[in-house]
């Protein structure tokens, strides 16, 4: 699978662009601020239904517009397929081939990817939440049904939360049920894929360091699935008081360790940046053994922080994969693959 062709209209500050990639490497290069992430921003939203950075979906459209849309034809075994969504103040439409769908959470695991950003340094200092969401658009791109589990939790612990506030507890027994079906299934799932994660995530960041330090990659369960229902029942008087569900999946955190101590702590700003770009490998790595194909990878700011070494060591390791989108201010001989120049929201191959 690979991306064949972009059209995309009114998105940020790309007003109408149609972009003919290679299935290998593909390279934007250009100046801050000229529309080289925004190109990235919008495969991944088609790929999860989201910004990378963060942004409402309103905040996509263009200054002066009153749409986006964005039309991607992926090539899959030989056959062409077509995905697209719209959006405007009013409404949006998601269509893939012959498939209308109204959620964009519908999106995820149609056009599987991994984006590597600067901002993703987050993942290590930021807060738990952060680290969670990375956890939940992983796994979400692998199994649509933990997308339904996760919807449901947050429903039933919203209600939950409610019932604790208002000291009305005669059928939180309802909710608490729900949490704990919906919620052992997120604790697996997030074990099951931080194990995998763990098992290549070491072997990627020898890899791009040149070093044999041990990185690890921890799960931190906030509790375990054969206690979830009985630690509800034993904390509600305290949870009443608090009004606020204190254990679950909503409160998981995991950590990175380099050489059994702390990256977030200990490592230094290159070591950090190779252990997240270790962390987007393994996550690529995994998507592709699930799915028996190849997902996207899209590296934001290419080499950003890494030294010269580094960077020949990522870009070398960049090869080994199938599509990948670089963006990058500017243009080295060490990199190779289809170039573009984006400046002020043009795409031209050059």
């Amino acid at each position: 699978m690979y991306l064949k062709r972009l059209h995309i209209r009114n998105f940020r500050n790309i007003a109408n662009e149609v972009i003919e990639f290679s299935s290998k490497i593909n390279i934007f290069i250009g100046e801050n601020g000229q529309g080289k992430s925004n190109l990235l921003e919008a495969i991944h939203f088609l790929s999860t239904g989201r910004s990378f950075r963060g942004a409402l979906i309103n905040e996509l459209v263009a200054h002066g517009k009153d749409y986006f849309s964005l039309e991607a034809v992926i090539e899959r075994d030989g056959f062409n397929e077509r995905l697209s969504v719209y959006f405007d103040e009013t409404k949006k439409r998601i269509l893939y081939n012959d498939n209308s769908f109204s959620l964009l959470s519908q999106l995820l695991g149609i056009l599987p990817s991994v984006l590597l950003a600067p901002q993703d340094l987050q993942f290590i200092i930021g807060f738990p939440a952060i680290r969670r969401r990375f956890l939940n658009v992983h796994i979400a791109q692998c199994d649509p049904l933990y997308v339904y589990h996760l919807t449901r939790y947050i429903k039933a612990m919203k209600h939950r939360n409610t019932l604790l506030k208002e000291k009305k507890l005669n059928t939180i027994d309802i909710f608490e049920k729900q949490m704990e079906i919906s919620g052992n299934y997120l604790i697996e799932q997030r074990t099951k894929a931080t194990e995998s994660l763990h098992q290549s995530i070491s072997q990627y960041y020898c890899q791009m360091s040149s070093k044999h330090d041990q990185l690890e990659f921890k799960y931190l369960p906030s509790c375990k699935t054969d206690e979830f229902l009985e630690l509800m029942k034993k904390n509600r008087a305290k949870e009443t008081f608090l009004k606020s569900t204190l254990y679950g999946p909503h409160r998981d955190d995991f950590q990175l360790m380099l050489d059994h101590k702390l990256v977030k702590t200990f490592a230094s700003e290159g070591q950090k940046r190779t252990v997240l770009s270790a962390l987007k490998f393994a996550e690529l790595k995994r998507i592709n053994s699930i799915y028996n194909d190849v997902a996207i990878l899209g590296v934001d700011d290419f080499g950003v922080h890494l030294d010269e070494i580094r960077q020949s060591l990522l870009f070398k390791a960049t090869k080994a994969l199938s599509q990948v989108m670089l963006t990058t201010p500017t243009l080295t001989s060490s990199i190779e693959g289809k170039k573009f120049l984006v400046n002020s929201g043009k795409i031209t191959e050059i």
